[in-house]
């Protein structure tokens, strides 16, 4: 896979006597109208010297995608305008042979001479890190990996991928339930295949991220999933005031692995600790991590491809052909495997991927014949997989928001919340006989938002799950519904989660179950459920090229329909 080129990042820096500034540290991703990370830099005579250094800091916010170039220990030259290529050759290898769960403790650094002057600020409720243990030549050695080192090693590569790890929209580019198996009859290798959306994912993207999909126990849709759903659980908890939160991530299912990193030493009277700067190495002591042997891609939604089995007929074959390649195999467990080599390092033959599954795509003329193919090995432990997969993609539609549009990066919480904020300004402004009063629950896949819209003596309630449909309810009254009650009340409705089929979303099976009589929340309590309002995501594409403005005019499109179908009708 060939090298992505980067777009330089231009910093402006104070004026200091070296030509260069170290990241020292990479502080909390700040949710504002454009997500942030807040970095600290060091100035430097010397680029490759670690030691070297001033009492000059600096400290400043930059976007998130820039995470694809900086990395605690980048150093960015400033003359050049860019981050340096450092040729650092000392690794640092250790065995982690047990899961270990990040911790959460506080940082071991904080208080120790030469870490941040303000390290106090990494606070323990808002940064987990992984800790683990190596052995130097005197002494216990303390490994310290910041979340930041471990996701640029694993997939913080480029823009996009950054943003579609958050958005969760890499799980969304894959069916995984509809994985299917075959035999390689001349090898015996259990293989697995694979479609992937072209709309949603790059072929590399699809290469990179497939393996994940077939790690034992799971670990790597896990892992996947945790991000996305960690991003939206921290943006939601800034409409109750907090602002920024470190990246957290599900971690435990990787274990049992060699990993090489390299860092900074630091030293107090007992303990000696290294501070990651990037991940140079990480393989699998287990010789098969992986639930086959290789992966098939089928690219969908491509031209002259079979986008839609329905319309096509299928043919009918006993044993497999081995299906045509698109070009050539992308495979990475060849040469350099890491297909983006560690930051800020001359790439290196030696540094090899953790993944290295085998990844093919398949012609598009060789699909349909390859993928419906009819010998698929009755085995217990695939049709446990399949099994597992289904629950896991049921799990994952609730929790992280799939997103259509690609213009608007943001969850269904985000949206939610920018459309209160219209219907305030733009619809309520000259009618001070409406107010609006927020209650927000956060609670992982069962959180809620609800807005409470008052008209002098009437009131309607607007409720968003953050899986599709925003709910509109009220008392038959119309009066107030107290919190406590109104809490229990939404309770009982997120317990229908689980019986929602595939086909509705939660806010239609609670407007279907209310017609037919069976809601038992309201039955009794006399409250009326009105029809949802969908999300109007689908906008101009003149609005490409900015994102806020493609927000607000998706998002006062819904304003307006709730206003005059649903706001109006209801209270005046």
């Amino acid at each position: 896979m060939a090298k992505r080129k980067k777009k330089p990042i231009k910093i402006d820096f104070p004026n200091a006597t070296g030509n260069y500034w170290e990241v020292e540290w990479i502080y909390e991703i700040h949710y504002e109208k454009e997500r942030k990370i807040d970095v600290h830099f060091r100035n430097k005579h010397n680029a490759n010297d670690y030691k070297s250094g001033s009492n000059m800091l600096f400290r400043t916010k930059l976007p998130v995608s820039s995470l694809s170039e900086l990395g605690i220990g980048s150093v960015y030259n400033v003359r050049e305008n860019k981050f340096e290529d450092l040729d650092l050759n000392e690794l640092f290898e250790f065995s982690v042979e047990e899961n270990l769960f990040l911790a959460k403790k506080e940082f071991p650094l904080i208080g120790i001479k030469n870490f941040l002057p303000n390290a106090a600020e990494i606070k323990p409720t808002g940064f987990s890190y992984l800790k683990t243990f190596g052995r130097s030549s005197s002494r216990k050695r303390h490994i310290l990996i910041s979340p930041y080192t471990i996701l640029q090693y694993l997939l913080f590569y480029n823009d996009e991928l950054i943003t579609k790890a958050m958005c969760g929209e890499l799980l969304d580019g894959f069916k995984v339930s509809q994985i299917k198996y075959r035999n390689c009859a001349e090898t015996g290798e259990l293989i697995g295949m694979l479609r992937y959306d072209v709309a949603k994912l790059s072929q590399q993207e699809a290469v990179l991220i497939a393996p994940y999909l077939v790690l034992k126990n799971n670990a790597g849709i896990k892992f996947l999933k945790s991000i996305s759903s960690h991003v939206n659980s921290a943006f939601l908890n800034t409409l109750h005031g907090s602002k920024s939160s470190y990246p957290l991530f599900f971690w435990q299912e990787f274990w049992n692995y060699k990993i090489s990193v390299i860092g900074k030493s630091f030293y107090n009277e007992d303990k000696s600790y290294l501070l990651a700067h990037r991940i140079c190495n990480f393989k699998f002591n287990d010789l098969n991590p992986f639930t086959i042997d290789k992966i098939e891609l089928f690219p969908l939604n491509e031209k002259n491809s079979t986008d839609d089995r329905e319309n096509h007929k299928p043919e009918n074959i006993d044993k497999p052909g081995n299906p045509t390649i698109d070009g050539v195999s992308l495979n990475l467990n060849a040469g350099s495997a890491n297909p983006h080599p560690p930051l800020n390092t001359q790439e290196n033959n030696a540094v090899s991927n953790p993944f290295n599954i085998p990844v093919e795509i398949i012609k598009r003329d060789k699909q349909l014949s390859a993928y419906d193919v009819n010998y698929i090995p009755n085995d217990l432990q695939v049709a446990d997989l399949t099994r597992e997969l289904e629950n896991l993609e049921i799990d994952s539609n609730n929790i992280i928001e799939n997103i259509k549009t690609i213009v608007i990066k943001t969850n269904n919480f985000e949206y939610f919340n920018v459309l209160i904020e219209i219907l305030k300004k733009e619809f309520f402004l000259t009618d001070p006989r409406f107010k609006v009063n927020l209650h927000y629950c956060p609670n992982g896949k069962d959180s809620f938002y609800v807005a409470e819209i008052l008209n002098q003596s009437k009131t309607m309630y607007l409720i968003e799950f953050g899986n599709g449909i925003i709910g509109v309810f009220s008392s038959i009254s119309l009066k107030r519904i107290g919190l406590d009650y109104l809490s229990l009340l939404v309770k009982g409705f997120i317990n229908y989660t689980e019986k929602v089929g595939k086909r509705k979303v939660l806010w239609t099976y609670i407007k279907d179950q209310y017609d037919s009589g069976r809601l038992n929340e309201v039955s009794d309590k006399k409250i009326i459920i009105y029809t949802g309002v969908n999300h109007q995501k689908k906008i101009n594409g003149d609005n490409k090229k900015n994102p806020k403005e493609a927000l607000k005019t998706a998002t006062r499109k819904t304003a307006s329909i709730i206003f005059e179908t649903r706001i109006k009708r209801i209270l005046t």
